[in-house]
């Protein structure tokens, strides 16, 4: 299954398959595609770096940003989150090529705080791919 497909399966389908950093799922549930290796424990949670404080170099990085920034006010505004977790190629390369990710569950987001520049979201319960919840009625 490609990342694409678990968009569509999980009911959000993404907007650009090359540069969408997330989607916008039923109820206005938000998905985002996170890294493994940018979390950090705050306040005896962990959270996932969702957001960059850095220059963006390229147009399709600019994209994503934007559209993660209203993905970022949606949270802020109470929508749902859930990640889905990333595993990079090089996780020095600029821009990161997605080596693997998780296909088999999602993470509840939380608390979203604002650390150092950029915004993190809580990582929470796991939940099934297949959970009903993600399903279109």
């Amino acid at each position: 299954m490609t990342q694409t497909e678990l968009f569509k399966l999980l009911g959000a389908p993404l907007h650009n398959a090359r540069w969408s950093w997330g989607a916008l799922g039923k109820d206005e549930a938000v998905f985002l595609r996170v890294w493994q290796d940018q979390e950090r424990k705050y306040e005896g949670a962990w959270f996932a770096q969702v957001t960059y404080g850095g220059p963006l170099d390229d147009e399709e990085a600019i994209l994503g940003h934007s559209e993660r920034l209203e993905h970022v006010q949606r949270i802020l505004d109470g929508a749902p989150s859930y990640m889905i977790m990333c595993h990079a190629r090089d996780t020095k390369a600029i821009p990161r090529k997605i080596m693997s990710f998780n296909r088999r569950e999602v993470f509840v987001g939380g608390r979203l705080e604002h650390l150092d520049g950029s915004y993190w979201l809580e990582r929470s319960d796991r939940l099934p791919v297949d959970d009903a919840r993600f399903r279109k009625e």
